[in-house]
């Protein structure tokens, strides 16, 4: 990692554009795009489903050496329960996951 924009050498950083594609930026311009505004687009579903808290975000960050590119993460959180947390290629592949996890979910078949 470097110290002089903490960009990890192994990982690629985006921002989501205005057609909600991920675009490949530096460290830096991720910030400026999450402190002016970025961070409130980032949550792109979230469900609630008894006490599992069911959730797809765009992360803008991703530590793999190929593409795809990780970006999108979903999180199916509970309070006595182990978290799923499973990151994607894909906005539409997430979705896919977070749609089924809230079914899963409604007929109490979410494990945990």
């Amino acid at each position: 990692m470097t110290q002089e924009n903490n960009i990890d050498d192994n990982g690629t950083f985006a921002y989501l554009r205005s057609d909600g594609l991920p675009q490949v930026c530096n460290w830096s311009q991720w910030k400026d795009w999450f402190e002016s505004g970025g961070e409130r687009l980032c949550r792109i579903k979230y469900d609630r489903v008894d006490d599992w808290g069911i959730e797809t975000r765009f992360e803008g960050f991703s530590d793999e050496l190929d593409v795809p590119l990780l970006f999108w993460e979903v999180r199916a959180k509970h309070p006595t329960l182990s978290p799923y947390v499973q990151r994607f290629g894909t906005k539409e592949a997430a979705l896919q996951i977070h749609e089924k996890l809230v079914t899963l979910a409604l007929a109490n078949e979410l494990p945990g």
